[in-house]
């Protein structure tokens, strides 16, 4: 998968990647819903904030409103 659009509820949504890592700077947000700062994963030692989102992990992630983004391979 080099490309995914994803709706996005207002409030925390669990998301996952596409087949390769992609940075969190290179995710397109055309509506600007994503909340600054809100992307978290889960480590041993619980959750923690992320700039990379690797493929076969989930995501929170926070929206201030319904929307959609875009994760693409460059």
């Amino acid at each position: 998968i080099n490309e995914l659009t994803i709706s996005l509820n207002e409030g925390w949504n669990l998301i996952s990647g596409i087949s390769t890592p992609i940075e969190i700077s290179a995710i397109q947000d055309p509506d600007g819903i994503i909340i600054a700062g809100t992307i978290y994963g889960f480590a041993p030692s619980g959750y923690s904030n992320e700039e990379i989102i690797e493929p076969g992990k989930g995501y929170w992630l926070r929206a201030n409103n319904l929307g959609s983004i875009i994760l693409i391979t460059n």
